[in-house]
């Protein structure tokens, strides 16, 4: 009896134990299921999306390569077959995967698990890239296709825009306008069309379908243009007039801007006037240019030419604005050297009296007396600005006034510098001065108690 009791302790034992480990194996594994069924679900989502995707670029890519010639193809299938190779690869690893995850039992090795988790893991990262690409490479066939498809429908439009451009333009005639401005995409729209067609039989129609758009462009802008003749003429008009206002204007500047430079000349020093000639001239190029644009604009518009009108009137208000800043040029140049002869003189005087403040300053003091005679150097310098000649040249007089101003700043902060070091120095003497007459001090008195 005893030795029943004893063995079916130890089983009890061995039992209780193995239900042990089973239950921390089921207590560590709950997350990691957990998460890899969650996992799963979406891996699954993702291959599924995937794999419909596959069969739809398949039947895309045939359609591509046999209705596109090859150099147009291949960009639009470029990385294609290796897109559908991984999709292909991934299917097989998850179903390998799921079988494997299937297979693991509660007595499995934690870490087998945790291993099978991790590949899951990898795998859904490598599809959504995969997926990622393949949806790429859908809408660049999805465009290609459309852009193929449309090609036709969008030719026979183009030719009707091309006839009713052509009656838009024979009702403006009609009205009195040229409009051979307007039109001249006429001239090359059908064989520009034919062109198109003779790309899509080639197998191009991407390229036919670049060209057809331009030609399309083009034609809806003639097609507005004749729609807004009227209101184009109008607006030119106005221009015109006030073009012929500006130019008045600018009559006017030219005559200002001549007596400028003969000022500039006769009055100041040759380096002032240095290159107001060549301005000047430059100027009356460009008016001349612009009364000739706006004489053509005004014969363009009697003529109810709008297109030309409009070239004109553009050629002439960049002309006037060349022309008026040519013209400004000894304008501004004769106001500033009038206002530096205002302004110089006194400015100078300013100078002289700190240039003469900072060097007295500086010989107050044996550490700047150095700095003293540089600043008096200085001074002399600027004493000797002749601004009392004929004809000064204030331009020059400006420059060196200024240099010397500012050599006159950094003289001042190298003197505020080399005082400041002195004074530190003299305080830290005075300061040991003061500890080497306590330290004598306490000597004579240890002195004295000694004695």
């Amino acid at each position: 009896m005893g030795e029943l009791i004893a063995f079916l302790a130890i089983t009890v034992s061995a039992l209780l134990a193995v239900a042990g480990v089973a239950a921390r194996r089921r207590w560590q594994a709950a997350p990691v299921r957990e998460a890899f069924e969650d996992r799963a679900g979406r891996l699954n989502e993702t291959c599924t999306r995937a794999h419909a995707l596959g069969d739809s670029l398949r039947r895309s890519s045939e359609l591509i390569r046999s209705g596109f010639a090859s150099d147009e193809a291949e960009p639009v299938l470029s990385g294609l077959d290796e897109a559908l190779s991984e999709a292909d690869a991934l299917l097989k690893e998850r179903d390998r995967l799921a079988d494997r995850y299937a297979a693991l039992t509660r007595w499995s090795p934690h870490s087998e698990l945790v291993a099978v988790a991790r590949r899951w893991e990898d795998l859904e990262g490598r599809a959504e890239r995969a997926l990622g690409i393949m949806r790429a490479a859908e809408e660049r066939a999805s465009r290609a296709l459309a852009t193929s498809t449309a090609l036709a429908d969008e030719a026979r439009e183009t030719g009707r825009r091309i006839e009713q451009v052509r009656a838009s333009a024979e009702q403006a005639r009609a009205q009195g306008y040229v409009v051979d401005g307007e039109t001249s995409v006429l001239k090359s729209a059908h064989d520009d069309l034919s062109e198109v067609q003779g790309l899509v039989a080639e197998g191009r129609p991407l390229t036919g379908g670049g060209a057809l758009s331009d030609l399309s462009s083009k034609l809806s802008a003639a097609s507005s243009a004749l729609q807004a003749l009227k209101e184009r003429e109008a607006r030119a008009g106005a221009r015109l007039g006030g073009l012929e206002e500006d130019l008045r204007g600018l009559r006017a500047q030219h005559a200002a801007s001549e007596e400028a430079a003969e000022e500039l000349i006769a009055g100041f020093a040759p380096a002032v006037a240095d290159g107001m000639e060549n301005r000047l001239r430059h100027g009356e190029r460009w008016a001349a240019q612009a009364e000739e644009r706006v004489a053509a604009a005004r014969s363009a518009l009697e003529q109810r030419d709008v297109h030309s009108a409009e070239q004109d009137l553009a050629a002439a208000e960049s002309a006037h604005r060349t022309a008026a800043d040519a013209f400004r040029s000894p304008l501004t140049r004769l106001g500033k050297v009038r206002e530096l002869a205002l302004w110089l003189p006194r400015h100078r005087s300013q100078v002289l009296i700190q240039l003469t403040e900072l060097a007295e300053r500086a010989a107050s003091d044996k550490g700047t007396r150095h700095l003293s005679r540089i600043a008096y150097d200085l001074r002399a310098r600027v004493e000797s600005l002749d601004m009392d000649g004929d004809r000064p040249d204030w331009l020059e007089l400006e420059s060196r006034l200024n240099e010397a101003e500012v050599l006159g700043h950094t003289i001042a902060d190298a003197s505020s510098e080399v005082l400041g070091v002195i004074d530190e120095i003299r305080t830290a003497l005075r300061d040991a001065e003061r500890e080497l007459t306590r330290t004598r001090e306490r000597a004579r008195a240890l002195e004295r108690q000694m004695r």
